[in-house]
Parts: structure tokens; sequence; C-alpha cells
């Protein structure tokens, strides 16, 4: 990816390498409930600047969702398929209903929400590739585990 003067903030893990103008730090989540709820942990990775940023993800770039948001709208996302956002989008986590008793109810509990000015980009088939992987390392892992050893006699 290529930042023009830009900032953007990325899921942990994301971030693989870039470029010496490219300004990387931490940041803190901005409220309690991304903290606690939005699965992200206290910290987050912004970067910043203009120059080539390398981000690691399970998806084909093919596959991920680039939405563009205004002041006035909100995104709510049911799950962690946002992996990145500008540092013009806040984060923070609500209720899907207006009510707990609701939110338990439509069985959506509750939703990643995305509001500001900027871009969110979102990988819908991550929990996909993610299965892929699992099943691919169980799969190795047993058939590593099924070997016999060549036994001497």
């Amino acid at each position: 990816m290529e930042l023009k003067n830009e900032s953007i903030i990325v899921d942990k893990g994301m971030f693989y390498c870039c470029s010496e103008e490219i300004e990387v730090k931490g940041i803190a989540q901005r409220n309690i409930s991304s903290t606690i709820l939005g699965r992200e942990g206290f910290f987050q990775v912004q970067i910043s600047g203009t120059g080539v940023v390398i981000l690691e993800c399970d998806v084909p770039k093919e596959e991920i969702i680039e939405c563009d948001i205004n002041e006035d709208e909100v995104l709510k996302v049911d799950g962690n398929f946002a992996i990145a956002r500008t540092s013009g989008v806040n984060f923070s986590v609500t209720k899907s209903d207006k009510s707990l008793f609701g939110s338990a109810i439509n069985g959506e509990g509750f939703l990643n929400t995305f509001s500001g000015q900027g871009k969110v980009w979102i990988a819908p088939t991550q929990p996909i590739y993610q299965k892929m992987m699992i099943h691919s390392f169980v799969s190795s892992n047993n058939s590593m585990n099924n070997s016999t050893p060549h036994q001497k006699r």
C-alpha cells in the first residue's frame, strides 16, 4: 500500500515493514468498549506519512472491500472483519439493539462501529482463510504424528 501524507490504523499483526519516511507507532484505544469488546487489545498500530507500507493479511487484496464513510455516516460491522481504517475514523463497540435484552434476542450482541470521515477496509472472507490455515496445520501435524519411524532389524 502506498500512503501519500496519510495515516492509517491497522489490526495487530498486520504491519510487516515500510519505507524509511513512514512513522509507525502504537496508539491506545480511545474508549473502553473498543478495548474490552473489540478484540483488538489496548493498542493498535498507526502508520503515518508518505511512502510504501507492506501489510500482511490472510485475505487476498481482491477480496478486501474499501468502504468510504462520511462525517454523518456510521458503519456497523458484525464481527472482526474490519482490518484497517484511516485515522479520521473512530472505532467503538455498540449494542446491536437499543436494549441489552434486544441485543441478546436478535443474536448479534455487539457490533464494531465506525464513524467519522475516511475509509474502512473490510475482509469478509477472513474467517474462511483462518479455518483453512487451522485445518491445514492440524492435518500436517496429524500426518507427522501418524508416521512411524523406520525400525532397524
